[in-house]
């Protein structure tokens, strides 16, 4: 019974110690949002779920942001963020298979970077290099716009 339970406390600490130095994040996002990483200037959470996109911060200040995105819904989602004076009833509209989406292409429309095909219990990150003004953060995967996957954001100088 001793060598077990050795073993045991051996393995929990183990544990302890690579999620600590998994923490970090990456391109595949080690953290998950709530994390230390969040309280990192330019550093966003964002939780994706059916149907809605939550940002913790609403402000940020210009020069290198990271997303740090987590998918909680139970369904496939994309991050896409926007640069644009539109509110999201303005934003242009197009279909794709026959639903509604955005259309990123229209005029007025900046398209920032994105991160697509993130699955449900999926953690990534998306860094960028954003300027001041109003940014629009949305899922642009068909219908999911429409059924409130979008959040204002804004740049500060």
């Amino acid at each position: 019974m001793g060598r077990r339970r050795m073993a045991m406390t051996a393995l929990v600490g183990l544990l302890v110690l690579v999620g600590a130095c998994g923490s970090s994040g990456g391109s595949n996002g080690g953290a998950k949002a709530g994390t230390a990483a969040g309280s990192k200037a330019g550093t966003v959470n964002v939780t994706l779920k059916d149907f809605a996109i939550s940002p913790n911060l609403g402000t940020v200040k210009s020069g290198p942001v990271t997303f740090d995105i987590e998918n909680k819904g139970p369904s496939q989602h994309e991050f896409v963020v926007i640069r644009s004076d539109f509110t999201p009833a303005q934003l242009p509209l197009t279909q794709e298979q026959g639903v509604p989406i955005v259309d990123e292409e229209a005029a007025g429309l900046e398209g920032m970077g994105e991160r697509e095909d993130i699955n449900s219990g999926a953690n990534t990150t998306l860094s960028l290099n954003l300027a001041p003004g109003h940014y629009l953060l949305i899922c642009n995967l068909p219908s999911h716009f429409k059924l409130g996957m979008v959040a204002q954001f804004t740049v500060a100088p």
